[in-house]
């Protein structure tokens, strides 16, 4: 799963040759995995009309790889320029670093499913949690959270069915998660040395903050 966030920040006048500069980077990103952007303005002082057209075509490079870009901290200047040029509502605006993420994590909340098991983890409960994940991966979902808190117990059959999930969710280039593992599973992981084929994470909380994380 790839929901890391580049952040770039420009200084000074956002003229076309520091907006070059950001479009070349950006395509270097993304070739390198990247697909959200946000480009904060706080220290930017100025855009000129060649920093405009270095913003747009950034824009462009980051919808056209199927990516989003949004912007923060524009000042009066530069937000008077998107709106006689009315192409403010082509970006997603933001007042700050926090809102952005904010919204970020809203959207990939949303885009991952959490299943949560109770009991005793067996064959059959493990049968029934990989139908489930391959009727979601059929629907578009390709990014899971099992969450092993309400469970006090797993057995060899069950583990054996977890494997599968994970093999069903990796044939589709998904990613598959665990959480709130007690000292039981955690054991059988171990003795079977799988513990590395799984990201585990102590709770959801954990997992959310890792899944959207953002670089800058």
């Amino acid at each position: 799963m790839n929901s890391k966030v580049k952040v770039i920040k420009p200084s000074g006048i956002f003229d076309g040759r520091k907006g070059r500069q950001v479009n070349e980077r950006v395509i270097n990103l993304i070739d390198s995995g990247f697909k959200t952007f946000l480009i904060d303005f706080q220290s930017v002082n100025f855009m000129d009309s060649a920093g405009f057209g270095t913003l747009i075509l950034t824009l462009k490079t980051v919808k056209d790889k199927q990516g989003r870009l949004g912007i923060c901290a524009i000042n009066d200047q530069i937000s008077m320029i998107l709106d006689i040029s009315g192409t403010a509502t082509a970006f997603e605006v933001f007042s700050d670093q926090e809102s952005f993420v904010k919204t970020v994590n809203q959207v990939m909340t949303s885009k991952v499913k959490v299943i949560k098991p109770s009991g005793i983890f067996d064959g059959k409960k493990g049968r029934q949690i990989n139908e489930r994940v391959s009727k979601l991966l059929d629907s578009g979902f390709t990014t899971f959270l099992i969450d092993f808190q309400a469970v006090n117990f797993m057995d060899s059959a069950g583990f054996g069915t977890l494997i599968l999930t994970l093999k069903t969710v990796k044939d589709h280039q998904g990613h598959l998660s665990l959480c709130g593992i007690n000292e039981q599973i955690k054991m059988i992981l171990d003795i079977s040395g799988t513990t590395n084929a799984f990201e585990i994470f102590p709770d959801q909380e954990s997992f959310i903050k890792k899944a959207t994380q953002y670089q800058t």
